[in-house]
C-alpha cells in the first residue's frame, strides 16, 4: 500500500479509547482512529486521500511531507519494552 505523497502516519494503541490512534504530523496533528492496526492504517489512508483531494481542490499547496529524522523530533523518544530483544543481523556475503 503506497501512501499518498509519503506522508507520516503515526499509529499508536490507546489504552483509554482502546483503539489504535492515528496521527498525521504534516496536517496538523490530523487524527483517525480504528479498532485493529489494520483498521487505523486503511483508515489514515482513506483521511490523506481526502485531504489531499480537498487541498488540491481549493488551489492550496500541499504541506512538505517530513523527512525521516533520527533520534526523532523533539518531544519523541525511541523506548523499547524490557522484555523487547534486539536481534543481531547476521552478515550476508554475497
Amino acid at each position: 500500500m503506497k501512501l499518498p505523497n509519503h506522508y507520516s502516519v503515526i499509529i499508536q494503541w490507546s489504552e483509554e479509547d482502546q483503539h489504535y490512534v492515528v496521527t498525521l504530523p504534516e496536517w496538523g496533528g490530523c487524527h483517525t482512529h480504528g479498532a485493529t492496526y489494520e483498521e487505523a492504517a486503511k483508515n489514515a489512508r482513506e483521511v490523506l486521500e481526502l485531504l489531499i483531494e480537498d487541498e488540491k481542490s481549493a488551489g492550496n499547496e500541499l504541506p512538505t511531507p517530513h523527512e525521516f529524522q533520527f533520534p526523532g523530533p523533539s518531544g519523541f523518544t525511541y523506548q523499547f519494552s524490557p522484555n523487547y530483544r534486539m536481534k543481531k543481523a547476521k552478515h550476508v556475503t554475497a
